[in-house]
């Protein structure tokens, strides 16, 4: 299992970066290893049960959206070779607000072998989307 956390402070409203994050799409504004989301079910993007189709340059993932609660958002995403859980919380600070975002990637099968692998990576890509989801929640992007 490998698992990335990141928690981002925004002066943006608690509102404002909850309704951002709700729709899963804005996933491929800020991560770089993200080519496009794309909204495959579901009329609202920011209601449970809508899917997303997340395209990387080396792997593609199925997300649908599982729980949405007023302080967290819980997607799932799936391939042939890994499960990732995905939650995201946000809250109001002072006047603005902070984002955490909890991932988990699970290898399927006898991949799992590959998990030692797969947390060095991880924590890479996950840097790198804490980076950019600081500069979009901090209006600079």
């Amino acid at each position: 299992m490998a698992h990335y956390v990141a928690t981002v402070p925004s002066p943006r409203s608690y509102d404002d970066v909850r309704d951002y994050m709700t729709d899963f799409r804005c996933v491929a504004d800020w991560d770089p290893s993200i080519e496009s989301c794309t909204l495959t079910g579901g009329d609202d993007p920011r209601a449970v049960g809508a899917r997303f189709h997340v395209a990387m340059k080396k792997m593609q993932l199925d997300y649908v959206l599982t729980e949405v609660a007023p302080d967290r958002i819980v997607l799932r995403g799936e391939n042939s070779t890994l499960v990732s859980f995905d939650t995201i919380t946000v809250k109001a600070v002072g006047s603005g607000s902070e984002a955490t975002y909890d991932a988990v990637l699970e290898l399927k099968g006898w991949r799992k072998i590959g998990e030692p692998l797969l947390r060095l990576l991880f924590g890479r890509i996950g840097d790198n989307a804490a980076e950019g989801l600081r500069t979009q929640l901090s209006g600079q992007s």
